[in-house]
């Protein structure tokens, strides 16, 4: 579906009279050429070499060499002129010029010291010579001598010889076909007839199989490598009894035959071409009989066919040549008269890559053609056609694939090609989207809007051309093509603008309205001026008739009627899509759009311009794969791309195809990039908006036309803007959109407008299939997120299927028979479902159209499992429902025939309604029907116990106080079994059991409650005093000294014992107060003066503790402190947690230091924990992290984690523990004070104890907190030294330097580690007594 487009043709300087041209690879506007003319003394031929460029011109060599002998008959002295890469030995490896002549000399150019050497010669002369691929290799063919045949020389690139061999032989090659064993034809049957045929042919004399010489033939061998150097083919003329016949023969590069060609193929000529790709060698055909009689090959007369041959020698292919109408396409519009041209083929020559075919042929004397054919699904179009009165020869460029180097008498041009598609770009709806492709004078049209028409087949084919002398002349083909068009309501006409040497001519396609599939007409409608040498064209029409063309020459620009001259250099011309002015590219990357000009990075033969908003957008592809916008590259990688009214899409190196929004293109807003793969080497022919679909050609040829997810939905989504529901619906399903997205586009939109869906969707499985889609999921967030990204407002996603449920639901009533499946389907798929609903919809039909209500049980229980629905039905006590819906599914009727008798039989219905809700499980409504029932209440209050309804049986009796207190006991009985006992004494009460309601109060410790509830209750004393003492002997196990104290002083009036429970708790003031109150002063000696001492005791003996906790702590750290200033590498023990998430080390990790460890290698490990293994694995590493944190945690002597530890352990020390102290010398000195002289100097005691700890601890506050400043200066220390050192080392790099940043890199590392903590905090509370402070000395 491509055509070939001429960028540019250049001129070189000085070129007129040149025999042969050589690429210069190395400089892109360089050549070399040579000329061998002939002076007076005919055995001599002046050779001379230069090199060209479009400016300037350099003689590199200029020698004298041997003439062809007379008896060859050639055409030009010059058999090969090459550039090689390396010129060997003789010329020092360098790159040089190699020229073989007819006269057997081999002549070496080096390039760097411009020398012309002969390094050989070939006494017979040489008639072809070609070097190999990789340059290593070269074939020679000799002329034939007096006495000697042609033979056939390889020569290595010193020249020297590798296999030498008589050109002609009678061998078939290694490569020969084996006989399988069918025997000879003679011996095998042939009937009577059969056999009287083979012995008349058996008589007959020899036959000439190969055929005549064809008059095209010049008698002179060929050759052609393979593009991988292993195989060569030689084509030469050998004679035999029969006459002279061509004959193609492969070699292997040693020179051994692999193979010869078929003798059965007839009227081959000297034309040889190798494809590079090695699987086709090209010659032609000539059908039709010699002037003496003999046939060259069957056929029509005057064919002229290229045709293939395979390695082996057999034939594969061929495409016949438009010199007579014949092989031309049959057109559907436009005749052209019939011709036949008399003509020869000169020679053919693959281009670089295999895809082009470049066709030499002679019309008359002095009219030359270059015609070049592509193929495609294997068939080969001719895409242009080059007329020539001067030409010499031509050659392709060997690296660039479509560089094509013409050779003529008047000077060497170079022609640039580029592959392009040419389609039609209207906008939605009239994107016909038609592809016009080039095979000779034939269009072959096909609009994919309409239909998919793989090639070289087409919808339709147009025959062209300007007016010729027929039949003496050949129908032109066109140069270029341009499209334009035009839209009206929904009328559509494309404009296809065809160009000619000298002419353009206009096609109107008009397709009525595109998608009323109706035929469309071809016409022809103008036919305007143009240069001769116009190689692209243009075209924009400005109306009714009215054509506005624009050209672009080898070194002009046509635009509106003005002409422009600039230099030569590649140039394209395109039409801009929505304001229709000209776009021209130069060829640094100016972009002229009308009288505007942007800048694109690089040259971009293929553009498009576009409107998006208000102004015009530029997008070009670079032939290094970039797409660009003027400042801006989109990808490096693309192949092909095409631009629709919403979207750019393009392919890639990597097979994937890539869609963007074009408001990413023009703004900032955030867009995603969407993709997907496609078939290897992909790419786009056209895009078709409207049909949703993405023309792709494969390599090989042949059309995939997609539907991509981003255009499918790019018109869903248009289609429920317009609320055009229906069709929506149509194009989602036949994609397989998900259907949530008609209501997730737009939820209230779509809500509100269910009636005007259900008017545009008459199928109602339809509806059935888009309520079965719905899910609580917003796929717009998800599945399919619009590709540029909008703020919209937020909506409850958990409700949104029984929302979108119940609102058809109220439209679908207006007919509920017809909708009654769409119903079912609505209730059914609510969250959670609604089967009990649906299920009455079914009972309302069921009484008056038993067929209908049978049908839709049938799809109900398609819907749903009919267990649930059989089991809803019984739930809804309809048991001729439940049998229905038994019926049509695989239930058992042996089952629930006899089950729902055994219902049925149950009475009365309250009883029958709790059998039914019980085998539902649905206990809270059997036993709500249960307590209904008359004389059941026992049966009712086991159903409770057994299913542990005891609130739903207090809401059943709420009206039977009685049944109430049954319940509250027997709620009581089960909280206290399962350890609830406090609930179980409130329900114990309610149920009247003050008993049961004391014993749960003192098991679960609430002696008030028991005691108030023994009160209330006026229980016995004995049984009163019993509990009080059982509460104390509790109350004292649990050391709850001061409830038991209030027990014994309330209930049992024990002061002593209170007394001493008070002691005991510590609460002296108190127990000061009781002893006072109950005339017992003599306790305050007895009871609570020994436990004053006691808690004194208890408080030094504290102090004591913290004291020696603090002093052993703080001088671990000052140890820790001293081993890490004396040898940093060895302060961290062998156990690594930095490693702790990792199962299996490898060697590298092994080699990490022990102080690398704990600084570096940490981030590096995690970052390398995928190395675990398994389930086993991790749960090793979750062993090993809990067993680490076990270690933090306990602050192993000499693990790394003993520093934090002992940090946090003091800060405790002096907050929690010292401030617990102090709040216990500030309750106990007072009392201590007024108990005597004994207790006061144990009050003293302990303030100057206390005093003095308080001392120590903010002595070891500030030793720590000056630690900790000292750390933070050697940390910045370390860090300011190691920016130096890294100064140092980027200034003057060396080994001192390294050395010294290694170590300062170590030092701040080090530094890095140090558990860092602010000052301690020190306990501040108030609890000095002033009275006990020591006086002053007078």
């Amino acid at each position: 579906m491509r055509n070939l487009t001429t960028l540019a043709v250049d001129a070189f300087a000085q070129s007129e009279g040149w025999h042969a041209v050589a690429p210069d690879t190395e400089a892109r506007d360089a050549v070399y050429v040579a000329r061998a003319i002939h002076g007076q003394d005919t055995s001599l031929v002046r050779l001379t070499l230069a090199r060209l460029t479009h400016t300037a011109h350099e003689e590199l060599a200029s020698l004298a060499v041997v003439a062809a002998p007379p008896v060859l008959d050639v055409a030009h002295e010059l058999v090969l002129f090459q550039l090689l890469s390396d010129g060997g030995e003789a010329v020092g490896n360098a790159p040089a010029l190699c020229v073989i002549t007819a006269g057997g000399d081999i002549v070496l150019v080096p390039l760097d010291t411009p020398r012309a050497d002969i390094v050989g010669s070939v006494e017979q002369g040489v008639l072809a010579a070609q070097w190999s691929p990789d340059e290593d290799v070269l074939v020679l063919v000799t002329a034939p001598g007096p006495a000697a045949p042609a033979r056939l020389l390889l020569m290595t690139r010193d020249f020297d010889i590798l296999h030498e061999a008589p050109l002609a032989t009678d061998e078939f090659g290694e490569d020969a076909p084996v006989n399988v064993g069918w025997g000879s034809k003679a011996t095998q049957f042939h009937g009577s007839e059969g056999k009287q045929a083979a012995a008349a042919a058996a008589q007959a004399p020899p036959s000439d199989p190969r055929g005549p010489l064809v008059p095209d033939d010049d008698l002179l061998p060929r050759v052609g490598w393979r593009a991988d150097g292993a195989y060569f083919v030689v084509s030469a003329v050998e004679h035999d009894a029969s006459g002279a016949h061509r004959v193609l023969r492969t070699y292997t590069r040693t020179g051994t035959l692999s193979a010869t060609s078929d003798p059965t193929v007839r009227g081959v000529s000297q034309c040889l071409a190798v494809r590079p790709v090695g699987n086709l060698i090209a010659t032609t055909q000539r059908a039709g009989r010699a002037p003496d009689g003999r046939e060259w090959a069957p056929g029509r007369e005057g064919r002229h066919d290229v045709v293939f041959f395979e390695r082996n020698g057999l034939r594969h292919g061929e495409f016949s040549l438009r010199e007579e109408h014949g092989a031309a396409p049959r057109g559907d519009v436009g005749t052209l008269p019939e011709w036949r041209t008399p003509h020869t083929v000169q020679s053919l020559a693959w281009n670089a890559d295999g895809s082009v075919l470049a066709v030499h042929l002679v019309r008359s004397a002095h009219t030359h053609v270059v015609q070049l054919w592509t193929t495609r699904n294997y068939h080969w179009y001719l895409k242009q056609e080059l007329v020539y009165t001067d030409l010499v020869g031509l050659r392709w460029h060997p690296e660039e694939p479509l560089w094509l180097y013409v050779v003529r008498d008047s000077g060497i041009e170079r022609r640039v090609y580029i592959v392009t598609t040419h389609a039609s770009h209207g906008a939605p709806p009239h994107d016909a989207a038609c592809v016009a492709v080039v095979d000779g004078s034939a269009l072959l049209l096909t609009p994919f809007r309409r239909q998919n028409v793989p090639p070289p087949m087409c919808a339709q084919c147009v025959v062209d051309a300007p007016a010729f002398s027929a039949p003496s002349e050949t129908p032109a083909t066109p140069v270029h093509l341009a499209w334009d068009t035009v839209g009206d309501g929904e009328t559509t006409c494309d404009y296809l603008a065809v160009l000619y040497s000298g002419a353009v001519h206009v096609w109107r396609l008009a397709y009525g309205a595109l998608g009323a599939r109706r035929p469309w007409t071809t016409e022809r409608v103008a036919t305007l001026p143009a240069p001769p040498d116009a190689l692209q064209v243009a075209l924009a029409v400005r109306g009714a008739d009215a054509f506005d063309v624009a050209f672009v020459c080898p070194d002009a620009v046509h635009v509106g009627g003005r002409t422009e001259r600039v230099p030569r250099g590649v140039r394209a011309v395109h039409t801009a899509r929505a304001s229709k002015a000209f776009v021209v590219a130069h060829p640094d990357g100016r972009v002229a759009v009308g009288a505007d000009e942007v800048v694109l990075p690089a040259f971009c033969a293929n553009l498009v311009v576009f409107r998006h908003g208000e102004r015009d957008v530029v997008l070009g592809l670079a032939a290094d794969g970039r797409l660009m916008l003027p400042g801006r590259t989109l990808a490096k990688d693309a192949t092909s791309f095409a631009v629709t009214h919403r979207l750019v899409v393009w392919t890639t190196w990597t097979h994937e195809a890539r869609f963007l929004s074009l408001a990413a293109l023009t703004d900032d807003a955030e867009t995603l990039e969407l993709g997907r793969r496609v078939e290897r080497g992909s790419t786009i022919v056209v895009a078709v908006p409207s049909a949703m679909s993405l023309v792709l050609q494969m390599p090989r040829g042949n059309l995939e036309t997609i539907c991509p997810r981003p255009m499918v939905l790019d018109v869903v989504r248009d289609l429920l803007d317009r609320r055009a529901y229906g069709d929506a619906l149509r194009i989602s399903r036949a994609h397989r959109v998900d259907l949530n997205l008609l209501h997730d586009h737009a939820p209230a939109a779509f809500l509100a407008d269910v009636p005007q869906l259900l008017a545009q969707v008459d199928q109602v499985d339809h509806l059935n299939l888009l309520l079965s889609s719905m899910r609580n999921e917003d796929v717009t967030q998800s599945l399919y997120r619009p590709m540029r990204v909008t703020p919209r407002a937020a909506w409850d996603v958990q409700g949104k299927v029984s929302r979108v449920c119940d609102a058809f639901l109220d439209a679908l009533r207006v007919d509920e028979r017809r909708y009654l499946t769409a119903i079912l389907t609505a209730h059914v798929r609510k969250s959670p479902p609604d089967y009990e609903n649906a299920l009455r919809v079914l009972v309302r039909h069921q009484a008056t159209d038993a067929a209908l209500a049978d049908e839709a049980c049938k799809y109900l229980i398609f819907l749903a499992d009919a267990e649930q629905l059989f089991r809803v039905a019984l739930g809804m006590y309809d048991f001729s429902l439940a049998l229905l819906l038994a019926q049509h599914s695989q239930k058992d009727p042996r089952e629930y025939v006899a089950f729902l008798r055994e219902l049925r039989a149950k009475t009365p219905e309250a009883y029958q309604r709790f059998c039914v809700d019980d085998h539902l499980g649905r206990h809270t409504k059997a036993l709500h029907s249960l307590v209904r029932v008359e004389g059941r209440a026992d049966e009712a209050l086991a159903y409770m116990v057994e299913h542990k309804l005891y609130r739903e049986a207090l809401d059943a009796y709420a009206n039977d106080a009685a049944r109430q207190r049954q319940v509250y006991a027997h709620f009581g009985a089960y909280l206290a079994a399962h350890q609830r006992v406090g609930e179980a004494a409130s329900a114990y009460l309610l149920a009247h059991e003050p008993r049961k309601a004391i014993d749960a109060f003192r098991e679960a410790d609430r002696w008030e409650e028991a005691l108030g509830v023994a009160c209330t209750q006026r229980l016995p004393p004995a049984e009163l005093r019993a509990l009080a003492q059982a509460l104390v002997e509790q109350l004292s196990a649990c050391e709850r000294f001061e409830s038991a104290a209030r027990v014994c002083l309330d209930h049992l009036g024990d002061v002593e014992q209170g007394v001493a429970l008070l002691c005991s708790a510590h609460a002296l003031p108190e127990a000061v107060r009781q002893s006072a109150l109950h005339g017992r002063t003599d306790l305050v000696e007895t009871h609570v003066a020994p436990a004053a001492l006691e808690a004194h005791a208890a408080a030094l003996e504290e102090a004591d503790a913290i004291e020696a906790q603090l002093a052993q702590q703080t001088r671990r750290l000052a140890e820790l402190d001293a081993k890490r200033d004396e040898a940093p590498a060895q302060y961290y023990p062998d156990d690594a947690p930095g490693l702790e998430h990792i199962d299996m080390q490898s060697d590298t990790l092994s080699q990490l230091t022990q102080f690398t460890r704990y600084t570096a290698a940490p981030s590096v490990a995690e970052s390398m924990s995928t190395l675990s293994l398994g389930t086993r694995a991790t749960a090793r590493s979750k062993a090993k992290q809990k067993k680490e944190q076990k270690k933090k945690l306990t602050g192993k002597k000499g693990s790394i984690y003993e520093e934090s530890y002992l940090l946090d352990s003091v800060q405790k020390l002096l907050t929690t523990r010292l401030g617990a102290l102090q709040r216990t010398a500030g309750a106990l000195l007072p009392m201590l004070l007024t108990l005597g002289a004994t207790h006061r100097h144990a009050a003293r005691t302990l303030q100057t104890r206390v005093l003095a700890l308080e001392a120590q601890a903010h002595a070891a506050a500030d030793s720590l907190g000056a630690r900790a400043t000292a750390h933070a200066e050697r940390k910045q220390q370390a860090e300011h030294e190691l920016v130096a050192a890294v100064a140092q080392l980027a200034h003057a790099p060396g080994e001192a330097s390294a050395a010294q940043a290694l170590a300062a890199l170590y030092a701040s590392r080090a530094a890095t580690r140090i558990p860092t903590a602010a000052r301690p905090e020190v306990a501040a509370e108030r609890w000095k007594l002033h009275l006990l402070d020591t006086p002053q000395a007078p």
